[in-house]
């Protein structure tokens, strides 16, 4: 799984999930473009360039979690299934 933002520096979203679509071996990835930028003009051209799904920033922590959750576990079906994945804003990482 690849999670992009659209704005991003020195390459920006669009062109690198582009770039990514074009490798052989990453054309059944899951690429998620993770933004707050919002607009049907952002989701259309993400669907454009090859993303698998557009989640918004704004959709708030366990929304998000449950979108990269479901596309972990659609992506693993053969093989083990990983842990959920635990986005509470309570937790901090190291």
């Amino acid at each position: 799984m690849v999670i992009l933002d659209l704005v991003m520096p020195i390459i920006g979203g669009y062109e690198l999930c582009t770039q990514i679509r074009r490798i052989p071996e990453f054309k059944d990835t899951p690429i998620l473009i993770l933004t707050s930028n919002d607009t049907i003009f952002d989701r259309l051209r993400s669907k454009f360039v090859g993303a698998t799904a557009f989640i918004s920033k704004t959709a708030g922590n366990e929304k998000i979690g449950e979108q990269i959750q479901r596309y972990l576990n659609a992506s693993n079906k053969e093989s083990e299934e990983p842990s959920p994945i635990n986005f509470n804003s309570s937790e901090t990482s190291s």
